[in-house]
């Protein structure tokens, strides 16, 4: 069942070189966002790291509860050449930049350290339509290996024994 998982996500998600660096050409999983400061930055860049993408919705409660997860689990596996990547991919319902920001200052606020890179989808919902499925919603999860080759994926809430016992077969296995 993972396989046919596997499978139908890598075959439904552009690979091709074109969307490559020269530097980075043998990294799976590769696409461009934009930072909140309006730098763009590409997966390729995070390459030789296990890379966890968290693809969220300010406005979606469940994407709210996802962050508390992730904050443990940055704290957890930092030092295990984890990245957090969480891009905001409700830009194409109205959500801003501006708004990703204010959520990240109030969870400050409140003892909530969310230190990882954040970003956004551009306007067209490129990553949206690209990497949430249909019959899906967010909060939408990808662990990535230390060459950008999908591990897991998980649409919907994902609690941190789920999370960490994907991400301690991925290290333990050398991190594909």
């Amino acid at each position: 069942m993972l396989t046919l998982l596997i499978s139908f996500l890598t075959g439904c998600i552009d690979v091709s070189s074109e969307n490559k660096s020269a530097d980075n050409s043998d990294y799976e999983e590769d696409f461009e966002f934009t930072l909140l400061n309006g730098e763009k930055k590409s997966m390729s860049d995070f390459q030789g790291k296990y890379v966890l993408i968290d693809f969220f919705g300010v406005r979606c409660p469940p994407c709210q509860d996802q962050m508390l997860v992730l904050t443990q689990i940055y704290e957890d596996y930092k030092q295990k050449n984890l990245e957090i990547v969480s891009i905001n991919v409700w830009i194409v319902t109205g959500e801003t930049p501006e708004l990703v920001e204010q959520f990240i200052t109030e969870a400050r606020e409140q003892g909530v350290y969310l230190n990882w890179t954040f970003g956004v989808d551009d306007t067209m919902g490129t990553l949206f339509y690209k990497y949430i499925p249909a019959d899906a919603g967010v909060p939408m999860v990808y662990i990535l290996g230390k060459n950008g080759n999908i591990y897991y994926s998980n649409a919907g809430y994902t609690d941190y024994l789920a999370l960490t016992g994907k991400l301690d077969e991925l290290i333990n296995s050398g991190g594909i």
